[in-house]
């Protein structure tokens, strides 16, 4: 396996020279393609250790509905509560083993599995759907837990060795039937 880094292609700049390394950002695609690599978050990068995602400001919960009865439907044909997740940064990021929780007391009640077909993969400005049914046999992208409509909790968890950071959340209260909660535009601050 062999890396060729020049000038010519769209590289990070802030690798070239400026004390950053490069880091591969997704294992699951080829290392020969400029777009799969980052520069890394720190000087010096992290020579020994794995690699830490940072995650804040990039990956957003960004839209939801609690109380879906007839808007949009699962692969199964089913009207599920749904929350979606989406990729402001300028890189793939892959989801597979951070958290989604509706209980701060558990932060750690479903883990994004890894997938070999890509499906927990985010490209810069997508948007990717988890249903809320407590129906983990349907799929990767189905959670242990339901939303409660009168009000409570969601939020994304990145756990790395001994830190935990919680990347996005949001708490809220009552919500009407076959409306979503969003964000004005996607990864604003203000929710509508």
């Amino acid at each position: 396996d062999f890396v060729s880094y020049s000038n010519e292609f769209n590289w990070p700049a802030a690798a070239d020279g400026q004390g950053f390394s490069l880091e591969f950002t997704n294992p699951l695609e080829e290392n020969l393609i400029t777009l799969n690599w980052k520069a890394s978050d720190e000087k010096g990068g992290s020579p020994g250790k794995a690699n830490r995602m940072a995650l804040s400001n990039q990956i957003f919960i960004n839209e939801f509905q609690a109380d879906n009865s007839s808007t949009v439907k699962d692969e199964y044909g089913e009207y599920d509560d749904w929350i979606e997740i989406y990729n402001a940064g300028n890189n793939i990021i892959n989801l597979s083993g951070l958290y989604i929780t509706d209980d701060f007391s558990d932060l750690k009640k479903f883990q994004i599995a890894s997938s070999n077909n890509g499906t927990n993969i985010l490209n810069p400005n997508e948007h990717l759907l988890f249903w809320a049914d407590n129906n983990i046999d349907q799929g990767s992208n189905h959670l242990n837990f339901r939303l409660d409509n009168n009000g409570e909790q969601i939020a994304l968890i990145y756990i790395f060795e001994n830190d935990t950071t919680i990347v996005d959340s949001i708490t809220f209260g009552k919500q009407e039937k076959n409306f979503s909660y969003a964000r004005i535009s996607d990864g604003a601050s203000s929710w509508k």
